[in-house]
């Protein structure tokens, strides 16, 4: 809660309990004094737990700001529930309708709401400070430009003066074996979804109703379709089987393994870390249609397993390179969108690094 929202609650408390509203909206009544009563605890075990010697307080600002959470939610509950019956008192047989209604309709909201996930450090983007949170450094990758290395230590720099705490981390080895499962995952999906898409098209209007024939047409049109690259990677998925097939569920549990319980799951659990970054780039490929785009910047392994495994993840510019972008990759624990969004915001209202990109000649 801000100082703003904390002085506005306090004020609307102190006016519902004047005017003696508690009696007639109980629920209400406790909303606000809990809210009043936790905000100034809430506070002070967080700056407790930011310093140095606070750590320990950790597992207190814990369980509770949840316990908070969790109490608020269920009074929300009951004052949607006294409002309703106040607006309905008039009408008994509407009211235990809609009283019917509303509770299923609640259970079915619960059930499926997923939480934005913004962790133990409030929901307010702009209010929102890197004080006290652990981010995982990952190495820069191999081959990476030099100067790569030091924007990704003055982005660091930027986290750490803003109050993050950032550990040191190793690649874990699964990231290593990932690449093994990764192709076979792509074709076997690629192929299984282009299909699918294309089943969906009128007929009339497409000609092409599957991958196979969408390569039969580029042959036909190569002088026009296939005049700059191939479509080797095409050729490759048409001749996977379907999804059931076995290669495709050892491919599928391998990238399971390496990029989730043994990659991103390992790293954000260990030394109270909370997000992961690392350089996305170093820096962007340039495109080259006569002897192919030109690599060896090195990648992000941290991005790559984010996007096959579900997790989190944003790139935020960390500055230029002979006028090509290079970035930084944040990847957060699953289901914590919220602080991820809130840590990048941080990020680049400190470090103020992103150049408006303009076509290079």
């Amino acid at each position: 809660m801000g100082g703003s929202e904390f002085i506005l609650t306090t004020v609307l408390g102190f006016l519902f309990w004047k005017k003696r509203l508690h009696r007639r909206f109980p629920a209400m009544g406790a909303y606000l004094g809990l809210r009043v009563a936790s905000a100034p605890v809430l506070f002070a075990l967080l700056l407790i737990y930011t310093k140095p010697w606070g750590q320990r307080f950790y597992v207190d600002y814990f369980f509770t700001y949840w316990a908070v959470y969790i109490a608020s939610a269920i009074l929300l509950f009951f004052i949607c529930m006294e409002v309703f019956r106040s607006a309905l008192a008039s009408f008994p047989g509407l009211m235990r309708f809609g009283i019917l209604i509303f509770r299923w309709a609640i259970l079915a909201s619960v059930i499926a709401e997923r939480p934005l996930g913004f962790g133990a450090h409030g929901t307010d983007i702009e209010a929102f400070r890197l004080r006290g949170v652990h981010i995982g450094v990952m190495p820069v990758p191999q081959g990476a430009h030099p100067d790569t290395a030091q924007l990704f230590a003055n982005a660091r720099a930027v986290l750490e003066h803003e109050g993050a705490v950032t550990v040191d981390l190793k690649p874990p080895k699964a990231f290593d074996e990932s690449g093994e499962y990764q192709l076979d995952g792509l074709l076997y999906e690629f192929k299984d979804a282009i299909n699918a898409y294309l089943a969906t098209l009128d007929p009339s209007q497409v000609d092409c109703k599957t991958l196979t024939d969408l390569i039969a047409f580029n042959r036909a049109h190569a002088d026009q379709e296939l005049i700059v690259f191939g479509q080797e990677i095409f050729e490759m998925a048409d001749a996977k089987g379907p999804l059931s097939d076995a290669a495709y569920q050892k491919a599928l549990a391998g990238l399971k393994r390496t990029a989730d319980v043994e990659g991103l799951a390992t790293l954000l659990g260990q030394q109270g870390v909370e997000l992961l970054m690392g350089p996305s780039n170093g820096p962007a490929d340039l495109i080259d249609p006569v002897w192919g785009d030109r690599r060896g910047g090195g990648s992000s392994q941290i991005a790559s397993a984010a996007a096959i495994a579900g997790y989190p993840s944003l790139t935020v510019p960390a500055g230029l390179i002979s006028g090509l972008p290079v970035g930084l990759t944040l990847v957060a624990g699953r289901n914590q969108d919220g602080l991820l969004l809130q840590v990048a915001r941080a990020y680049e209202r400190a470090a103020n690094a992103r150049v408006p990109p303009h076509l290079l000649s």
